[in-house]
């Protein structure tokens, strides 16, 4: 897996230090539970999440602080 790292932006900064201040929150994660009537083929839900992912880095990315305390975007290749 690659991983690339870009400093925030100031938009980006602002989101990562409101998850800090409050790591319960949902504000940017909503979770939710989904329930099918039909069977369906789970191999290609797999394989159609997959390729969002991979044609939208930012899907596939988070945000985390470098060893010299530097806050990065860190944007993953792969699915792993």
């Amino acid at each position: 897996m690659n991983e690339k790292k870009y400093p925030l932006s100031k938009a980006e900064y602002g989101v990562y230090l409101g998850h800090i201040s409050d790591r319960q929150g949902t504000a940017y994660n909503v979770p939710f539970t989904l329930k099918f009537r039909k069977p369906f083929d789970i191999p290609a839900l797999k394989s159609a999440v997959e390729t969002v992912i991979s044609n939208h880095p930012n899907l596939n990315s988070r945000f985390a602080a470098d060893k010299k305390r530097r806050d990065l975007q860190r944007t993953f290749r792969g699915t792993d």
